[in-house]
């Protein structure tokens, strides 16, 4: 793999040596998450977010978190696995409750990089593409708006309450 592989279209690559540190910890974390995950799924049993995927209703905490493993091994994910791993939100509850002291987390971290394509491979998953992604974000961050400002413009609108007329007051 070289330095390109690892870059969003539209991106610089990393300095060689800067590639490869990411490589050599990329690389370091899979092969200790292939050496100690026993495949449990007492990360999937404690992650808050799978009650929002319904790909994920009544699945099989094990067979889930084989599944993710499995990604991270090079292989294809499960329909379940893919649901999970682009489910979680890195909130690091999973990683308290790990038996095998490994890091759960970091596993789903790069498993949702393999199955995006972010290591050279296809996508597993569909990706949304902007190449103009961190040109907005810089521009949006030197605007410096105030925090209300920042709220309105950042936040999803709420469903506006309906004005009552003063004859509707009960």
């Amino acid at each position: 793999m070289d330095t390109n592989d690892i870059a969003t279209p539209g991106a610089r690559p990393l300095p060689p040596r800067r590639a490869d540190g990411v490589k050599a910890l990329l690389a370091d974390e899979r092969a200790t998450i292939l050496d100690r995950c026993t495949r449990c799924g007492k990360c999937f049993e404690v992650c808050p977010m799978t009650p929002y995927a319904a790909a994920l209703a009544g699945a099989d905490a094990p067979a889930v978190a084989g599944g993710v493993y499995d990604i991270v091994g090079g292989e294809p994910g499960t329909p379940q696995a893919l649901a999970w791993t682009m489910t979680c939100t890195k909130s690091g509850v999973c990683d308290r409750h790990c038996p095998e002291g490994i890091s759960p987390r970091m596993m789903l971290r790069l498993a949702r990089i393999t199955v995006l394509g972010g290591l050279g491979q296809a996508p597993q998953v569909p990706v949304k593409e902007d190449p103009d992604y961190f040109a907005k974000v810089h521009a949006f961050a030197r605007l410096q708006l105030p925090d209300d400002e920042r709220l309105a413009w950042t936040v999803a609108p709420r469903a506006k309450p309906q004005s009552r007329s003063d004859g509707d007051r009960s």
